[in-house]
């Protein structure tokens, strides 16, 4: 799948959230290199990209923000508490 330029500039803040957003770039961590993988959730949890677009017509398109909160939703499920762990003990706080 190719991307134009007009495409990426579309993009709505909550599909680049998805993705670890800017907000994490401007956030200073307390201590680097403490962050383990964590494990994807199941297959068939969350919406997928095909989801987005679709092969065959009589499939379901989706927005990007129900894409972006399906994956969050998933993600958090298994990990909110290592997420909100990690958030508490190495990000310096505004």
């Amino acid at each position: 799948m190719s991307w134009s330029q007009k495409d990426a500039l579309a993009l709505d803040s909550v599909w680049g959230d998805a993705y670890g957003g800017s907000w994490v770039k401007r956030r200073a961590l307390r201590t680097r290199g403490v962050f383990h993988k964590l494990e994807p959730p199941p297959l068939g949890c969350a919406l997928t990209m095909r989801h987005l677009y679709p092969i065959e017509e009589a499939d379901t398109v989706v927005t990007r923000s129900d894409y972006a909160y399906s994956v969050y939703n998933a993600w958090m499920g298994l990990h909110r508490t290592t997420v909100e762990s990690w958030y508490e003990r190495h990000v310096v706080r505004d």
